[in-house]
């Protein structure tokens, strides 16, 4: 028996957890289950349910939820020796200004500047100037008082106004 909890992707039995947890009906599904299909914005209770209770889930998000946010992505590149920008990675604004006590930018502009979260270039900002990075400091402290933490400084990489 195939479990689909993607929207599109028929299974025997569909479920959608429209970002829910997964409640014991649900975990009773996925322990019948041959194969679980999962949705693109899954949680990661989902995924850990999915993948304790059945041996073959599409698609395999390991590496999404090992290296969690841009931190992890810049974290798994280095590991994996992926060539990609050099890049400086803050879990929050304090521990950028202890080591830039000044607030001034670890590579030289043009420079990008990358909250943790969100997707296609929507928390991505040039720095042209030290006042771009100051203003985007300034918005990743307004973040940090809603929760939501970390960002990343980029050497900026030519692309050609191409999504990267």
């Amino acid at each position: 028996m195939i479990v689909s909890f993607h929207p599109i992707y028929e299974g025997d039995h569909d479920r959608l957890c429209a970002g829910r947890a997964p409640d014991a009906e649900y975990l009773a599904s996925i322990k019948r289950a041959t194969a679980v299909i999962l949705p693109q914005g899954c949680r990661a209770s989902l995924y850990r349910a999915a993948t304790q209770y059945c041996k073959r889930v599409f698609p395999n998000y390991a590496a999404r939820f090992a290296y969690p946010g841009k931190q992890g992505q810049s974290r798994l590149f280095r590991q994996a020796k992926v060539p990609h920008p050099q890049s400086f990675c803050y879990p929050d604004t304090a521990t950028f200004f202890r080591q830039h006590p000044t607030g001034g930018s670890p590579v030289s502009p043009p420079a990008v500047f990358k909250l943790d979260w969100g997707g296609e270039g929507e928390t991505v900002f040039l720095l042209r100037t030290q006042a771009d990075l100051k203003r985007a400091v300034a918005m990743a402290a307004d973040y940090e008082r809603t929760g939501q933490e970390g960002f990343v400084i980029q050497s900026f990489v030519p692309h050609g106004h191409r999504s990267m």
